[in-house]
C-alpha cells in the first residue's frame, strides 16, 4: 500500500476548493490528490529537475486514482485581513483567509492500494522531503512515506451509499488517463484562455467524510456565564458546484430553517423551539417577528446563493446556537449536497460580518417585495388611491404600513423619506424580472402569496441597521434589502 503522511507544522492546512473564491469561506477538506499531484510536479521542477520525465510521468500514474484518507480531528476557521489595492493606494480590501486547524503532530494521510517499485518509492520519498508547503504557502509542512494507517474517510465506489453519520464532499482528482501537461496547466491561463472552469485530465469524485472530522470550537456562547440572548445571528458560508441560483431564496431558506429544526429536535428529545420555527406548539405562530428569518445571500454578485445568515432580533439561546453550529450540510435533493461552513455568531452590534448588518440611509431590494394583502380597487374597477396618489395596499402602500408597525415597535428606527421601484434587478451584466423568482411556500399549511410587488429602492430620513426584510416570506429571504446608493 502507497501511504503519504503529511504533517501541518504550522498547525493550519489552507487551501480553497477549486473553483471558488477565496472569500468565500469555504475550505478544502479532505485535501484534494489533484493539489497533491502538482505539489510533487512543483517539488520535481524547482528541487530535482533532473529526474527524467519519463520516471515523474510512471510516478504520477500510480497516483492518479483516488485516495482514501486517515483525516486528523480538525475545526474549519479564518482570519481577516485588510489589504492594500495596490502601490500608492490607501484603499484596503478584506481577504478572508479559510484554512483547518490542526494539531501539529497529526498527521492526514494519503492512501493507495497497491505499491510501487524500489525506484519510484525512493523517488516519491525525495520529492515529499523537499516539499515545504502544501495548499496555501502559509500551510508548512513535513511529508513523508508511513505505513499505512487504517483510512477514515472513503471515495464512494460505484453503487455506494452515503453512511447514516457521514455527509458527501466533492473533491477534485486526477482522472486514470492524466497527462503531465494537464497537471501543470496554469489557472489563469485555464479560466482566461480556455474558458475552462475544470481542469482537463481531472473530475470530481465525492467522499464520505464523518460529521465529526470538522468541529466548531465551542465558543463562549455556551459557557453560562455569558448572556445568549446577545447572540442575534448565525452566519454560514456555502460550498457547492453550481451553487444555487437566487431565484431559489425561499426554496433554500425552507430547506435551511427545516435543516436546523431537525438538528435541534435531535438534541433536546424532538422538542420544538419557537425562536427557530416561528410557532408555539399547538399556538400558531408568533408575532412581533421576533423570531428567526433565514436569508440566503449573493455576495458576490453572480447571480447564486453563496451565504446564509439566520438572524433572529428576539436573541439566540444556548440551546439554538448548538442546533446551529450543528447544521453543516442540505440535502437539495437528486444526489445534491449542499455544505454549511459557519463563520461565527455575532450580536447586532458586532455582527458586521455581511452587507445586510450594515447601516445606511438608502436600501434596495435584494429579493422581490410580495405583496401580503391585495391592493384595493373600487367596485368599478377603478384604483383606490391614498393622499398621496400611492394605491391603497399597493406595494408601496404595504412596505410604509409594515414600517411604521415596527416603528411603533422601535422608536429609533427613520422615516421612510421616499419609495421607488427598481423595474429589475442587475447581476454584474445581466438583468433578472423579478417574477423569475419562486415566492410560493412547499408547505401545504402555508398561504399563498399575493402577488410579486417588484424590487424598491428605500431612503430614510437618517441611516438604519439592517437586516431590512419586509413583506410575505420575508422570514424566507423575499423582501430582502440590502444598502444601496
Amino acid at each position: 500500500m502507497i501511504a503519504i503522511s503529511v504533517r501541518f507544522i504550522a498547525g493550519g492546512y489552507h487551501a480553497t476548493p477549486w473553483g471558488r473564491h477565496v472569500n468565500e469561506g469555504a475550505v478544502e477538506w479532505p485535501p484534494s490528490s489533484w493539489r497533491l499531484l502538482r505539489a510533487l510536479i512543483a517539488s520535481w521542477k524547482q528541487t530535482m529537475p533532473g529526474v527524467p520525465e519519463e520516471r515523474m510521468k510512471r510516478l504520477l500514474t500510480s497516483l492518479s486514482t483516488p485516495p482514501d484518507f486517515r483525516l486528523p480531528k480538525g475545526t474549519p476557521t479564518h482570519t481577516r485581513h485588510y489589504m492594500p489595492t495596490g502601490v500608492g493606494d490607501s484603499r484596503r480590501t478584506l481577504v478572508i483567509d479559510s484554512f483547518v486547524a490542526v494539531q501539529e503532530n497529526d498527521p492526514v494521510e494519503f492512501l493507495w492500494d497497491g505499491d510501487l517499485p524500489n525506484e519510484d518509492r525512493e523517488l516519491l520519498a525525495r520529492l515529499l522531503e523537499n516539499m515545504p508547503y502544501f495548499g496555501r504557502a502559509e500551510s508548512w509542512c513535513k511529508a513523508g512515506l508511513v505505513e499505512a494507517s487504517e483510512p477514515n474517510c472513503r471515495w464512494l465506489r460505484s453503487g455506494e451509499s452515503v453512511p447514516d453519520d457521514c455527509d458527501s464532499v466533492r473533491v477534485l482528482v486526477p482522472k486514470p488517463d492524466v497527462t503531465l501537461n494537464q497537471l501543470m496547466v496554469d489557472t489563469a491561463d485555464l479560466r482566461d484562455r480556455q474558458k475552462l472552469l475544470d481542469p482537463p485530465g481531472s473530475q470530481w469524485v465525492l467522499y464520505a467524510v464523518k460529521r465529526s472530522a470538522l468541529l466548531p470550537v465551542q465558543s463562549s456562547y455556551m459557557r453560562p456565564h455569558r448572556a445568549s440572548a446577545e447572540i442575534v445571528a448565525a452566519r454560514y458560508a456555502l460550498d457547492a458546484v453550481p451553487l444555487p441560483p437566487i431565484t431559489a431564496t425561499a426554496s433554500l431558506a425552507e430547506v435551511v430553517r427545516k435543516a436546523v429544526m431537525s438538528q435541534y429536535g435531535r438534541h433536546n428529545q424532538g422538542a420544538i423551539s419557537p425562536i427557530l420555527a416561528g410557532r408555539m406548539d399547538r399556538m400558531g405562530p408568533l408575532k412581533g417577528n421576533k423570531h428567526a428569518y433565514y436569508l440566503p445571500t449573493d455576495e458576490d454578485f453572480d447571480g447564486r446563493l453563496d451565504h446564509v445568515t439566520v438572524w433572529a432580533p428576539g436573541g439566540l439561546g444556548a440551546k439554538e446556537c448548538e442546533a446551529l453550529a450543528s447544521t453543516r450540510a442540505l440535502n437539495l435533493g437528486k444526489d445534491i449536497i449542499l455544505n454549511m461552513l459557519l463563520l461565527g455568531f455575532g450580536t447586532e452590534e458586532g455582527f458586521g460580518m455581511g452587507p445586510c448588518f450594515r447601516a445606511s440611509t438608502v436600501w434596495q431590494s435584494a429579493t422581490p417585495f410580495v405583496l401580503s394583502r391585495h391592493p384595493k380597487r373600487y367596485r368599478s374597477g377603478g384604483t383606490k388611491l391614498n393622499a398621496d396618489g400611492t394605491q391603497v395596499d399597493g406595494p408601496e402602500d404595504q412596505i410604509r404600513r409594515e414600517w411604521q408597525i415596527r416603528r411603533k415597535d422601535n422608536a429609533s428606527l427613520p422615516e421612510i423619506v421616499s419609495i421607488e421601484a427598481i423595474p429589475r434587478l442587475r447581476i454584474r451584466e445581466r438583468h433578472l424580472s423579478w417574477l423569475e423568482f419562486r415566492t410560493a411556500r412547499s408547505s401545504p399549511f402555508a398561504p399563498p402569496p399575493v402577488a410579486v410587488g417588484g424590487g424598491f429602492r428605500i431612503r430614510f430620513s437618517t441611516p438604519t441597521r439592517g437586516p431590512i426584510a419586509l413583506g410575505y416570506g420575508a422570514h424566507y429571504g423575499l423582501g430582502l434589502f440590502v444598502p444601496g446608493s
